[in-house]
């Protein structure tokens, strides 16, 4: 949902929607996504956690917008599910603390991509893994080596997987070249897996 949103948010930028109304754009965009994946609980949790990202857009250059937010999104989620949205919500904390100033060191010797592909899986791993091992028992070193390697096709399978979805709606045919596209970027993460 992250990237879709990243996707919509560019495209709005293209069009020239600007300030409070691309916010409403990206939020269109949830509901969108909600409505199209319909409303299972991972579909719920992603909706949940791209709204923290939304509102700490939304929030400016104030420092702690996005742990503000975050936290507000874990009140209101422990009314629903206190459990379920556990990863979820560590996994955004990790990214917030994180992500962005590990990716800014990464990038003084790697390019910028590949410093966001290899920070953010590992914060967001780093953070979670005390609620993993809890949960399995193990801690998997794997993990983070699987993400880095999957991370650059998860992008153009998302938005091309999304747009094969919003297609099929209007013609079959129209959407049947993006889902053969976006099955063929699938493959590199089915091997990695």
């Amino acid at each position: 949902l992250t990237l879709l949103l990243a996707f919509v948010t560019t495209l709005a930028g293209w069009a020239r929607v600007h300030g409070r109304a691309r916010l409403g754009v990206a939020a269109l965009a949830v509901v969108a996504f909600v409505l199209l994946c319909r409303a299972e609980p991972s579909v719920l949790r992603a909706a949940a956690m791209a709204t923290v990202a939304l509102a700490s857009l939304g929030s400016g250059p104030r420092a702690g917008g996005g742990l503000r937010n975050l936290s507000l999104a874990v009140i209101g989620l422990c009314w629903v599910d206190p459990w379920g949205f556990a990863l979820s919500v560590t996994a955004c904390l990790g990214i917030l603390l994180w992500a962005r100033r590990w990716a800014a060191v990464m990038s003084r010797w790697a390019p910028g991509w590949v410093a966001e592909a290899a920070c953010v899986p590992l914060a967001a791993q780093l953070a979670t893994q005390p609620l993993v091992t809890a949960l399995s028992g193990t801690v998997s070193l794997a993990g983070l080596g699987a993400n880095v390697l999957a991370g650059p096709f998860v992008g153009p399978v998302t938005i091309l997987g999304l747009v094969t979805a919003a297609l099929g709606w209007v013609s079959p045919g129209l959407a049947r070249p993006f889902g053969w596209l976006a099955g063929g970027g699938a493959e590199p993460i089915l091997q990695v897996a």
